[in-house]
């Protein structure tokens, strides 16, 4: 989503070929085979400058076969090794739910809530995206030199419920804060140079098959972020970290 020059002026910043390219150099030569794009990102560019006009949307069958035809257009390939839908159904109706569940204890099924219980019995994996809250996970020398150099972080995919963590003039929240010095000091604990990966390890260390979604625009924070495959992180620092700020579930159910 960062690769890209369309999504400057709401907040997203600018990537042209060249920084493009050196991204995704030092991203393959570190190893990197799996890039999350879409067929919107960056009103086209991203895919453009991946390889280097579709306004449809939705899961139906149709745009899905037009946004893969186009996306391979755009990436110069005739084949992709996932595909997967973005935004999904977790906004759907209460009664709609019901419904289902209805279904589910009729017919001896289990109920359809909670995704992550059944990709832990099942062996799944999860990508999540996000998991530095749009650039707010940042100590305190960070934030001061964010307001130096006006540079803005994530805010194009806010919406109200969101407010707390992702608020339109990107300046880092007082839950965002307390979390910042929390991994300091585990950051500290095992050696990391950066609070960002060791949110990164807590992810992936929470259960298995972890494949978080990670942006970025600066080479230097794409050799930070692979720093987060070294660390270990202890019950200890996990009991930390989720101590840090109460549980916030997030979109839709805040």
């Amino acid at each position: 989503m960062s690769i890209g020059d369309n999504w400057a002026p709401y907040g997203m910043g600018a990537m042209d070929k060249y920084s493009s390219f050196k991204l995704l150099e030092a991203y393959f030569n570190a190893g990197g085979n799996i890039i999350d794009t879409a067929n919107n990102y960056q009103d086209e560019s991203s895919e453009k400058f991946h390889q280097a006009e579709t306004h449809f949307a939705g899961n139906n069958m149709k745009n899905l076969h037009i946004s893969v035809e186009r996306s391979l257009k755009k990436l110069c390939t005739d084949y992709i090794d996932i595909l997967y839908v973005h935004i999904g159904i977790s906004d759907t109706p209460a009664w709609v739910v019901l419904k289902a569940n209805m279904y589910a204890r009729q017919t001896g099924k289990t109920p359809f809530v909670d995704i992550i219980p059944m990709v832990k019995a099942e062996g799944m994996a999860l990508c999540p995206w996000n998991v530095l809250a749009g650039g707010k996970i940042r100590t305190d020398v960070e934030e001061e030199k964010r307001r130096e150099t006006g540079e803005k972080g994530l805010y194009l995919l806010s919406p109200p419920s969101w407010a707390e963590f992702f608020a339109d003039d990107v300046v880092r929240v007082a839950g965002c804060s307390v979390i910042a010095k929390v991994l300091e000091k585990v950051a500290a604990e095992v050696g990391a140079s950066t609070i960002q990966a060791v949110a990164i390890a807590y992810v992936m260390q929470k259960m298995p098959y972890v494949f978080p979604i990670v942006g970025g625009r600066k080479v230097e924070h794409l050799h930070a972020n692979i720093q987060a495959l070294e660390i270990v992180l202890t019950p200890e620092h996990i009991k930390q970290l989720e101590a840090a700020v109460p549980f916030e579930p997030g979109f839709p159910y805040s």
